[in-house]
């Protein structure tokens, strides 16, 4: 691990870390989120916990024993404001039921009473519970991060946590020559992230956000690390070779543009004409590889193709769905087995309904980041909201070309930092306390936050 030769002992540190901090969290429930925050992207390296006992189960005993935590805490609400409240609601529910629908319509379908692995893979309902988690580790952020200072510390968290996956996906593609595309660059980039395109969409969003973050940083020292962090998720997302990555950074850098930084608009115009002289060849080949000969590809014809076949099997039950996680059972026999498309995915499995819920999620989470970068007093906030807003305007694109949003790993961060913004709208929108004259009060310096209004 970064030849310091303890690499062999890092899965036995992280599960360590986790059983301790689980136990922690019920005195401390913030703590829990932190390890949570730091661990949930990191999914090769929960695999080496296995060997450990309960080492499958570190995710649900941390988010157990931190809800166990903020119950038996005073302080701490359970439930997270309204609309978001409604929303998370809505989802679970859908999802759950159209568990039932499938096996309804499909016999081979298991009912959602079995979680085990079927052929290397969970069951619908295995899937689900995974799924679910999502939720739960947004009602436990709104719940635990009470003040400013808890919410910087808790990204540096995720900064971590970010990092150690960009070094994974360098290690993977360092070494490679980008002179010439070959479908052979792609390869070990994500085969455990949702596949290489899922690990860009990740890079995608984060890198977005600490771009964001980084004008709203006092600290030089913090400001190198972020700007470190801005390099090699830049190279992450550039070396992915996903397009669809691509759109949604590109999308995403127009957003902050137009509405934070006017200085990414300049930039860009005056970059664009020099494309192909700045970016690397086999960067412009992927590119431009769309279509050839006037057809598309065979990547893009494939997905046109499930698309199809996924819109004639909606009409099985078009409302709920033929049941979350049920499609690739009527792929059985073919070579691919996902939709390649969340928003298809949601329609096919989960129903009108379904899709209806998952475009408010995304809208509304969009809409929080926005109004709070606009309102907001605090510069902090404002940067934390135009992030999210941008974050999730390449969420929305990315997620066009596959799933990006039902992995646990690809969509953790999402769920935390939806959370903040939360938390950060109350606190904006909560009358100032008023302090006695009489009393007297230690200045708190800039930037280390102040506690959470009542």
């Amino acid at each position: 691990m970064f030849g310091t030769g303890i690499g062999a002992f890092f899965p036995l540190m992280v599960y360590l870390l986790a059983i301790i901090g689980s136990i922690v969290s019920i005195v401390r429930p913030i703590v829990g989120v932190m390890i949570l925050a730091l661990i949930l992207p990191l999914q090769s390296g929960r695999y080496r916990l296995l060997e450990y006992p309960l080492g499958s189960r570190v995710l649900i005993l941390l988010l157990l024993f931190t809800a166990i935590g903020v119950i038996m805490n005073r302080g701490y609400s359970i439930f997270p404001p309204k609309p978001m409240r409604l929303i998370m609601t809505a989802l679970c529910v859908v999802t759950y039921l159209s568990l039932w629908i499938g096996p309804a319509l499909l016999s081979s379908i298991p009912w959602p009473i079995e979680t085990s692995t079927m052929v290397g893979r969970y069951t619908p309902f295995g899937n689900w519970i995974m799924y679910m988690h999502l939720p739960a580790l947004f009602v436990l952020v709104c719940a635990t991060v009470k003040d400013k200072r808890q919410m910087q510390v808790l990204l540096l968290v995720m900064m971590i946590g970010f990092l150690w996956n960009m070094k994974s996906f360098y290690l993977n593609t360092g070494h490679r020559d980008a002179d010439v595309y070959i479908e052979a660059l792609r390869g070990g980039v994500g085969s455990d992230f949702g596949g290489p395109n899922g690990r860009a969409a990740f890079a995608t969003q984060c890198t977005l956000f600490l771009l964001a973050l980084f004008g709203s940083i006092s600290s030089w020292k913090v400001r190198l690390i972020v700007a470190f962090l801005l390099f090699a998720g830049t190279y992450s997302v550039l070396f992915s070779y996903s397009r669809g990555a691509w759109l949604g950074f590109l999308f995403g850098v127009v957003y902050l543009g137009i509405f934070r930084m006017r200085w990414l608009l300049i930039v860009g115009l005056v970059l664009a004409p020099f494309g192909t002289i700045l970016l690397p060849n086999s960067v412009i080949q992927r590119a431009t590889m769309t279509y050839e000969e006037g057809e598309l590809d065979y990547s893009s014809g494939d997905r046109i193709e499930i698309w199809k076949h996924a819109l004639k099997t909606t009409a099985n039950d078009p409302i709920l769905g033929v049941g979350f996680d049920s499609y690739r059972y009527y792929r059985s026999g073919e070579e691919l087995l996902d939709t390649h498309n969340m928003y298809v995915k949601a329609l096919v499995e989960t129903g009108v309904i379904g899709l209806s819920c998952v475009i408010i999620f995304f809208v509304s989470a969009f809409r929080l980041g926005h109004r709070l970068a606009g309102n907001a007093k605090d510069p902090f906030f404002k940067a934390l909201g135009a992030g999210f807003a941008a974050y999730m305007v390449s969420v929305v694109i990315t997620n066009i070309f596959g799933d990006r949003w039902t992995y646990v790993d690809l969509s953790a961060y999402t769920w935390i930092l939806l959370g903040l913004v939360v938390q950060a709208t109350l606190w904006n929108a909560a009358p100032p306390v008023e302090t006695p004259a009489a009393a007297v009060t230690t200045p708190i310096p800039i930037g280390t936050g102040a506690a959470r209004p009542a």
